[in-house]
């Protein structure tokens, strides 16, 4: 059985492939400011969802005419999580909580379901959009163009923001002729609607396929040093995001997805061979790596903001250190809605709803120690909390029952990453690689951002699920090798 290449795609097929493309190539603008008025206020509004709603169209009606259905098995998982919050919702109907600002459960509960909807929509794109390897490397391209215009314009806020060289009133202005939100004074956005955006994007969508290609040997691109070039270049920009967890979780995913890959494929690798002639390579680079990280961190060190994660005062309370390194009002939305489980422990308050009883539930050392808390309980305040965190999120939200049929999609997804690892050849490696370093990254993100919408995470997902479920893949990745 021979791997269908892009030059055997049909006329459908390829509008399909060009529209995906599309979709990856427009991933970094987060914030598209042109969408229509029903779309609400959210700041969540994806340039890639314009081509990803024909493509979906598309690829939809392929399959009903196709009656390939076969991916459907990786939603099962997902598809219980979903029941099991519509449970929810209706649960939070018969609570009826009081409006809040203005604002009733109905509406919180519409916006939740419509976030997950287009969440859902990137996955699903996903599974429809590889069929095998060469797909994934076809598309990896357009998903690097999008990067590399991200890059330019993200070096360009660099040298605004901290070089002082170009004027940053005149990159905002710019910036906001496609976007609904301009520059920060300190930090870089890309082109997304703020710096922990476009670190998330750089963690999740970028760095992971540039670091396994390096590390797996299967060259994407021409020549082996312009993916090196370009994973220098994220992480250059990744440090003037300045967003700590964008750092740390890159830092610990890239250290324990090498560590794995050095234990399991090192002997492949490490031969008495290759080390003679190649050892001179291996040592530059892993030189040139530590001299990138500690400068690096180094120059973190000088910014207060980040420099507080290492001052550890004597008898400090772990409460006290996470106000101290300014992660006290998320510990204190997370503490707040994470006392919504003991009320509700099955099925919780409904999806969406959590933010109606955080500012009741926030714990009192937060109203006298915090001064963003302070603010928020003031009458002349209205914003609507929420628990920045996804696991505390979906616990209160949809209670245990919710909260395991979730985690159960997730535990599918990471046994289908390392569907890869127990593979041989570099595409294997490549792919069991970036799955597990995704897979890893997200986990960890997930314990500060609670979006059910981000296109990179759900895209990332289906990506894997698609690619570990193929049978094209699975007969011909030692052709990719």
């Amino acid at each position: 059985m021979t791997t269908k290449r892009p030059g055997n795609w049909s006329g459908g097929r390829r509008a399909e492939k060009l529209l995906w493309g599309l979709v990856l190539f427009t991933l970094p603008v987060t914030s598209f400011r042109y969408y229509p008025d029903f779309f609400g206020t959210t700041q969540v509004k994806p340039l890639a969802f314009l081509p990803l709603a024909p493509y979906l169209l598309l690829a939809g009606l392929r399959i009903l005419r196709e009656r390939r259905f076969r991916w459907l098995s990786n939603l099962v998982p997902l598809g219980v999580f979903a029941l099991i919050a519509l449970l929810s919702t209706a649960h939070g109907w018969l609570l009826n909580p009081p409006p809040l600002f203005g604002i009733t459960y109905g509406h919180r509960a519409l916006r939740a379901w419509l976030s997950f909807a287009i969440g859902l929509a990137f996955l699903v794109g996903a599974l429809w959009a590889y069929e095998s390897e060469a797909d994934l490397f076809w598309a990896l391209r357009w998903l690097y163009a999008g990067f590399l215009v991200a890059a330019i314009w993200g070096t360009l806020q660099v040298a605004a923001i901290r070089g002082h060289i170009l004027p940053t009133d005149t990159l905002s202005r710019m910036q906001r002729t496609f976007s609904i939100n301009g520059l920060l004074p300190r930090r870089i956005s890309g082109m997304a609607y703020e710096p922990s955006w476009f670190a998330e994007q750089l963690v999740i969508l970028y760095i992971p396929w540039l670091a396994a290609a390096l590390l797996s040997g299967k060259r994407l691109l021409r020549h082996w040093w312009l993916e090196a070039l370009l994973l220098v270049w994220a992480g250059f920009l990744l440090l003037f995001t300045i967003s700590r967890s964008g750092i740390l979780v890159t830092l610990v995913a890239g250290a324990s997805v090498s560590l794995l890959s050095l234990l399991l494929w090192g002997r492949q690798r490490l031969s008495a061979d290759f080390l003679r002639r190649a050892w001179p390579r291996v040592l530059g680079g892993a030189a040139a790596v530590a001299l990138l990280l500690a400068a690096g961190f180094a120059w973190l060190m000088q910014i207060n903001y980040f420099a507080a994660l290492f001052h550890l005062k004597p008898g400090k309370t772990w409460v006290g250190y996470i106000v101290d390194i300014y992660a006290g009002p998320r510990l204190a939305y997370a503490w707040a809605a994470a006392s919504l489980l003991e009320r509700h422990p099955w099925l919780g308050v409904g999806l969406g709803a959590s933010g109606f009883s955080i500012y009741d539930l926030l714990p009192e050392w937060s109203r006298t120690m915090l001064p963003e808390i302070a603010r928020h309980i003031a009458p002349v305040h209205r914003v609507f909390l929420n628990p920045k965190d996804m696991y505390v999120r979906l616990l209160a939200e949809t209670g245990l029952l919710g909260f395991l049929a979730f985690m159960a999609f997730v535990l599918h997804t990471i046994g289908r990453s390392l569907f890869w690892w127990t593979q041989s050849g570099r595409a294997h490696r490549l792919l069991g690689i970036a799955s597990l370093w995704i897979v890893v990254t997200i986990l960890l993100y997930w314990f500060t951002q609670d979006s059910l919408t981000s296109p990179q995470v759900w895209l990332s997902l289906g990506t894997i699920l698609a690619l570990s479920a193929s049978p094209a893949s699975k007969e011909n990745a030692h052709e990719q090798a």
